[in-house]
């Protein structure tokens, strides 16, 4: 059913309301010690959350409900997803689980992409539309993966970094989002130096070794781990990590970059920075005008970006380590073939290509490709592909995870937030339907007059295996002043070969914009016809909710795909 917003309650309804309140309020100061004093909620606490008692049935239901484990990396590039940075991970799952090649966040910015996570839905339809607007835009807070696994019967726990501007929308620094039994969150991320709020205790964070950010999060994912598995609830472990985002200040190698671990600063000190055909790109005539009044990186700027492209390398070895100990402990608790293990990243990053040497919200590849992959529970999706081609999105993670927990994604039985996404089991497994030719959104909003130097304001797009489509609605054409200004610019890239585009050769890097008059092919049949296919998909997709078949229509007449 359609998410309903915030009612305005009859006056009957309200005298329930208050008399319902009471006995919350009591019970819940009850409720809120056990959680926090408990080892693990037992079978009838577990029964509570979905408020059919403490029956043995139940108990015996939710025992075979896999664990869930998802770990999410800040600011990763797909490139940098591989067997020479994290080999661990790349190994794991490349060995026993999904690989997908061709994911996508839809919206390449921290808060939006962790929004969809929570949600399975698109930006415009959780609210979150850049990191400017953050958690206090987010809609139905309480409403999200957390609340809705805590209802099924599991153990929900946060640990690392939470989304963007939660600090500033909390009244108590120790308070919990809604939907978390544990929570060991850092307010105002960084690597050395934070608070963390854990389970109703602030503790402040120096900069010793120890207090390295993603050792902290690897400690408490695994004790968490130990604590409550193998138990009748299952575990739901959200692990984020800040690496390998960019942090200011500091000193030594790694100033201004993102910071290893002390045990790997000497890591990919003389890494080759990458530099495909788009890096300082250097004909963008016919490119959006924020790209064009971008000057050509010189060497120092080149050298600056290649020493922090190998520091952000070094800081994934840590962790790849968190990883490998988080499936370690699940192995020897006897969890981990009943555990799903997600990996992904919330956004990309650029190290100079189109002239960008360090942003991530522009709609070009680098910054919407994340790395992402499954491990799955064996006896629940048998047979899984180990590569998957198909365009698949940050949306879809939250499907797939309500769909191996048999939830739904309500917080009662008439308010149910309607997903933008699917799951991936029918995908990988081949066992139903799957959109042919799937489209998915891209969407950015900064929601300011200013923004950085190089920078669109707001966009949208669609993104297809075959091609992406943008158009901007402002952008900064001033560089020095950074003042967001209306426009009508657009994009089109051929990404890959295909009959649609006739004969004309696929440009992965994103150098030639169709739209642009300047560009040879731009008036070719073939791609004006495709571009006004793909201004109609968009139409369709900026303004979409749901999937048809699963859920009631729109109000926009719009299902996603």
């Amino acid at each position: 059913m359609p998410e309903m917003p915030d009612p305005v309650v009859s006056a009957r309804r309200r005298a329930v309301a208050a008399l319902g309140a009471a006995v919350v309020l009591a019970l819940g100061a009850t409720l809120s010690v056990a959680l926090e004093s408990a080892p693990a909620p037992d079978s009838a606490l577990a029964a509570k959350h979905d408020g059919k008692g403490g029956k043995k049935k139940k108990k015996r239901k939710l025992r075979k409900l896999p664990n869930v484990v998802v770990v999410v990396t800040d600011d990763q590039t797909l490139a940098s997803y591989n067997a020479a940075t994290m080999p661990f991970v790349s190994e794991f799952m490349g060995s026993q689980g999904t690989t997908f090649t061709d994911a996508i966040a839809t919206s390449p910015n921290c808060c939006p992409s962790r929004a969809s996570i929570l949600t399975g839905q698109y930006p415009h339809s959780h609210r979150v539309l850049s990191n400017r607007l953050g958690y206090p835009a987010l809609r139905g807070k309480r409403s999200t993966l957390p609340v809705w696994l805590r209802r099924k019967g599991y153990t929900t726990a946060h640990v690392g970094k939470y989304l963007n501007g939660y600090l500033d929308f909390i009244e108590e620094e120790t308070e919990k989002a809604p939907g978390w039994d544990e929570w060991h969150t850092m307010l105002a991320a960084r690597y050395y130096g934070y608070k963390l709020a854990s389970n109703g205790r602030l503790i402040r964070r120096q900069n010793r070794d120890k207090d390295y950010s993603a050792r902290v999060i690897t400690r408490r994912a695994t004790k968490l781990v130990r604590k409550y598995s193998p138990k009748a609830a299952p575990l739901y472990l959200a692990v984020d990590y800040y690496n390998p985002h960019t942090q200011g200040g500091g000193t030594g190698r790694c100033a201004s970059a993102a910071r290893p671990d002390p045990a790997d600063e000497d890591l990919f000190v003389d890494e080759p920075l990458p530099q495909p055909p788009g890096f300082n790109e250097a004909d963008v005539e016919a490119k959006p005008t924020f790209i064009r009044r971008l000057p050509l990186m010189d060497q120092p700027q080149i050298d600056d970006t290649e020493r922090s492209y190998g520091c952000a390398l070094a800081s994934l070895a840590a962790v790849d380590r968190g990883v490998e100990k988080i499936v370690t402990t699940l192995e020897k608790r006897g969890e981990l073939d009943k555990t799903a293990v997600f990996f992904l990243s919330d956004n990309g990053y650029f190290y100079g290509e189109h002239r960008l040497p360090s942003q991530k919200q522009q709609a070009f590849e680098e910054a919407i490709e994340v790395p992402f992959a499954v491990h799955w529970p064996q006896k629940k999706v048998p047979g899984a592909s180990s590569q998957v081609a198909e365009p698949v999105g940050n949306i879809d993670l939250a499907p797939t995870i309500l769909d191996l927990a048999k939830a739904r994604p309500c917080r009662g039985k008439r308010r149910c937030r309607v997903m933008d996404g699917r799951s991936l089991v029918p995908l990988v497994t081949g066992g139903g339907s799957w959109p042919q030719n799937r489209v998915l959104g891209i969407e950015f909003d900064v929601n300011e007059q200013r923004a950085r130097r190089g920078s669109t304001c707001a966009f949208d797009g669609v993104r297809t295996l075959i091609d992406m489509y943008v158009e901007h609605k402002r952008v900064v054409s001033d560089p020095e002043e950074g003042i967001c200004e209306p426009t009508d610019e657009a994009e089109q890239y051929q990404l890959a070969a295909d009959p649609l585009y006739g004969a004309l050769p696929p440009d992965p890097f994103q150098l030639r914009n169709l739209t642009s008059p300047l560009v040879d092919d731009s008036s070719d049949p073939n791609v004006v016809a495709r571009r006004t296919e793909l201004d109609a998909l968009l139409d369709r997709m900026r303004d979409c909710s749901g999937i048809r078949g699963r859920d009631p229509a729109p109000n926009s007449g719009h299902y996603c795909q």
